[in-house]
């Protein structure tokens, strides 16, 4: 439970931000800031890497696994990160089962920017789709985190021909200025401009930028996709008929209401409040979002609704 409203303002702008507080506590118990799944057992999981141009974006994207008779798992990344920081204790067990791809959108990672191109989550979606259909995958199911999880659920309403089933965690489908008082998005928008540089985020994406300087022209990008986006509709949420699984923990900044309304709109939605859990759940409790993703990813098709009263119980929250 947030003490005061000074602290709940402090928690708000570092979810909508980023993931710098995540990572400093994920590198407290990891200090060679390593993500020491992947680099350890990179090889045993069969990782390619490679480059496709989609809409005059060369996109950088990895591939996990081998192919199978499930359908590929694609992962979206958060804000200001990339596959690796935001995915890296997740892939080891999730390629078990099936091929993972990744993906950094346009400047992220080690995808360059576009001079003169803005981020829009409507633009960023088709570039997914487009490289879905470039590598020949004709249904695919997607996992977004944050950030991601806004672009999942995108991909979801514009081309639902793609996604078997989506799932999203720490992510919202209405705008921060909705979600959050009035001063904690005031210090949202004033904290994302050029001098928004936290260490956590800034040494990985010098390590494997094409333009590294270009940092603070991602940070302005960013804070205007959020300001500027339109944001999808009620009408437009209760259209997904694709299987969708809403997960949050319980201790995210952004309140648990907004992901039981969501829930609660969806014809094939699944709701899965997570204990104990923050925003940065992928990185600090892999095994629980690992466990809810899979036991969603390979369960039926049509899944079963709630009950109201525990829709209502939820929403008191």
């Amino acid at each position: 439970m947030l003490k005061n409203k000074h602290l709940a303002i402090i928690v708000a702008v570092v979810v909508v931000v980023g993931a710098a507080a995540g990572m400093t506590l994920w590198r407290a118990n990891n200090p060679a800031g390593k993500p020491a799944n992947i680099s350890q057992t990179g090889q045993d999981l069969h990782k390619k890497n490679g480059y496709a141009s989609v809409n005059g974006v060369n996109m950088y994207y990895e591939t996990y696994g081998e192919k199978n008779d499930k359908p590929p798992l694609l992962l979206l990344h958060g804000s200001h990160m990339n596959i690796q920081l935001s995915f890296a204790e997740l892939i080891p067990e999730l390629t078990k089962s099936r091929q993972v791809i990744g993906v950094e959108i346009q400047g992220h990672g080690h995808t360059a920017d576009v001079e003169g191109r803005p981020l829009t989550y409507q633009q960023v979606a088709d570039d997914i789709a487009d490289f879905l259909r470039q590598q020949n995958i004709t249904q695919a199911d997607v996992f977004g985190w944050s950030m991601g999880g806004t672009l999942a659920t995108e991909i979801a309403i514009r081309h639902p021909e793609l996604v078997r089933k989506v799932a999203v965690i720490g992510a919202n489908y209405r705008g921060f200025d909705e979600l959050l008082d009035p001063a904690a998005y005031q210090q949202f928008i004033a904290a994302l401009d050029s001098g928004f540089a936290p260490k956590q985020l800034t040494g990985p994406y010098e390590k494997v930028s094409p333009n590294p300087e270009k940092w603070d022209e991602l940070v302005i990008k960013l804070r205007d996709m959020d300001k500027r986006n339109v944001w999808p509709t009620d009408e437009q949420i209760k259209n997904i008929n694709t299987p969708f699984l809403v997960m949050h923990g319980d201790r995210d900044a952004t309140p648990v209401s907004h992901a039981v309304k969501w829930y609660g709109l969806l014809p094939q939605g699944r709701l899965d409040i997570l204990p104990n859990a923050d925003h940065f759940a992928p990185i600090l409790q892999p095994q629980l979002v690992s466990a809810s993703l899979l036991a969603f990813l390979d369960g039926p098709e049509t899944m079963p609704s709630e009950t109201a009263n525990t829709i209502e119980a939820l929403d008191r929250r």
